[in-house]
């Protein structure tokens, strides 16, 4: 199912996702609440770095922190129904690109050029990841999936299709 056409996403540094009805823009129609605080109790930040719709009641984020989330914004619930961390040795990359594969997977491109495939159901994967994507060399900007197949480009110059 595809997004509606009078629906767009924002967020950025400190703005968490917002979803806005382009024939009523009085309001969003949804406005995330950030995570609850970590471990120790500290404010988890926030800086949204690219989003896609899912459906026409779902989004996914991901963030300069290394975090994936998929929103409902069909219900009550602000917060995210899944919350993936992209790591590597103990530190969280910066993701920078995310794109649709379907409603439980996104693809999601950093900034040293790591690629991978990602699924937000229970169990899948290490931790959410299903697989690596190797060949890119820099910073990923922007994502195209179609038919099985994806093109990623970057700072590199260089358009790939996996």
């Amino acid at each position: 199912a595809a997004p509606r056409r009078n629906l767009v996403g924002l967020g950025g540094k400190e703005v968490d996702l917002q979803i806005w009805n382009l024939d009523a823009p009085q309001e969003p129609v949804f406005k995330a609440k950030n995570v609850r605080s970590d471990n120790l109790e500290m404010r988890v930040p926030v800086w949204i770095s690219d989003l896609t719709f899912l459906s026409s009641s779902t989004a996914a984020i991901c963030s300069k922190y290394g975090h994936i989330r998929k929103y409902n914004f069909s219900g009550n619930q602000r917060r995210p129904v899944s919350d993936l961390t992209w790591e590597e040795k103990g530190d969280k990359l910066t993701c920078t690109a995310i794109c649709r594969v379907d409603e439980n997977q996104v693809i999601v491109g950093t900034s040293t050029g790591q690629l991978g495939l990602w699924d937000f159901r229970k169990n899948a994967g290490y931790r959410g990841l299903i697989r690596k994507y190797r060949g890119c060399v820099g910073a990923i900007r922007d994502i195209s999936y179609e038919n099985g197949y994806f093109g990623v480009v970057g700072l590199d110059r260089f358009l790939r299709v996996f």
